[in-house]
């Protein structure tokens, strides 16, 4: 009798590789500050909605580009300045300049994205395209 080694752990492990090979090419976090805005993407039927928490950042100091269908989100948190009256017990916020990217589907119409600014929150709205229903052609009998 032969005894096969079983893993039962590697469809889970398999399918965490997939998972983190999803997110990568998704969402490419380009930051090297200390900032790095939370962010939320999610879509309904018609849409793609990419959502970043910006607070402190004035809405043209955000800088947003699409390039081969990705969408990159740039901006600069600047620290407030140093007083030296001040005698800071905690400070937690952080401060840098930072740049998120977005692998987008190919089928966006990227001539109809809008962007809002509201309460420290940028959300970027990515039209998705609307399928092409092939047209019937009727072929003439001679």
């Amino acid at each position: 009798m032969t005894y096969v080694r079983i893993n039962p752990f590697k469809e889970f492990e398999t399918v965490a590789k997939e998972l983190g090979k999803f997110v990568n090419d998704t969402v490419e976090n380009n930051s090297t500050s200390t900032f790095n805005p939370g962010v939320d993407v999610y879509e309904d039927k018609e849409n793609i909605y990419v959502e970043l928490e910006v607070p402190g950042i004035a809405k043209d100091e955000l800088k947003l580009s699409l390039n081969e269908n990705v969408l990159t989100v740039k901006g600069e948190k600047k620290a407030a300045e140093k007083n030296d009256d001040k005698k800071y017990f905690w400070s937690e916020r952080n401060y840098g300049e930072f740049s998120r990217s977005f692998r987008l589907p190919k089928d966006i119409t990227a001539d109809k994205i809008e962007a809002k600014y509201n309460n420290g929150v940028l959300t970027v709205v990515v039209p998705k395209a609307q399928p092409v229903k092939p047209e019937e052609k009727y072929i003439s009998i001679n």
